[in-house]
């Protein structure tokens, strides 16, 4: 295995036609690290991820991923972050710890028992690496510029359109992304000022495994 790709696996296990197991496959871009310069020392940080799914009226169904820090900022009564993952964090609803793991940084698998809510899943992977500003997201939105705080350049939104009985293997395709500063659950499609970020991820897989 390519020392890039990594493998998250989540064990869904139901009851009749529900009883699948996925896998699902993220590939490293070049820019998945990001150095962030704290005085004269370069700290790599590692993007925050969700995955969740949706049914075909946008209705959320349940998480299957979250990276533990994001889960943490939730949990927050001050500085919540929900500008790191915007999308997600609009949509769901009720305790996620039970499915928050430790922010992604090498190979490795995460196991979780969930049932899957349905044959047609959206299942959505948002992607955000903090402190990644260019010239059109920027810190403080000085000169005209959009201000997006700590996020830097805004979230990725990648969809995968599942059909449990009839896919094996669908690709996630990137859609938009998310609100630069947090403010709402919105999808946005023009990705013009967006620029390294779309490095973050090379591709994206999820997989039915009978």
């Amino acid at each position: 295995m390519k020392k890039s790709l990594l493998i998250i696996i989540f064990l869904i296990f139901g009851i009749m036609a529900f009883g699948n197991e996925f896998s699902f496959e993220i590939e490293k871009g070049e820019n998945w690290e990001h150095n962030m310069k704290i005085l004269f020392f370069n700290k790599k940080l590692a993007p925050q991820i969700a995955i969740w799914t949706e049914n075909s009226e946008g209705k959320y169904l349940e998480t299957y991923y979250i990276s533990k820090k994001v889960n943490k900022w939730r949990n927050m009564e001050k500085k919540k972050r929900q500008e790191a993952l915007p999308v997600w964090w609009n949509k769901v609803e009720g305790n996620v710890d039970a499915v928050a793991g430790a922010t992604i940084s090498g190979n490795n698998a995460i196991y979780r028992e969930k049932k899957a809510k349905g044959n047609i899943l959206y299942i959505y992977l948002e992607i955000n690496n903090s402190f990644d500003y260019n010239k059109y997201y920027t810190k403080k939105g000085e000169n005209n510029t959009i201000n997006s705080k700590v996020s830097g350049q805004p979230s990725l939104i990648y969809l995968a359109k599942f059909n449990v009985k009839k896919n094996d293997i669908v690709e996630f395709k990137l859609i938009g992304h998310g609100s630069p500063d947090g403010i709402n659950g919105n999808i946005n499609n023009d990705l013009s000022k967006v620029t390294n970020a779309l490095k973050i991820l090379k591709s994206a897989k999820v997989k039915l495994r009978k």
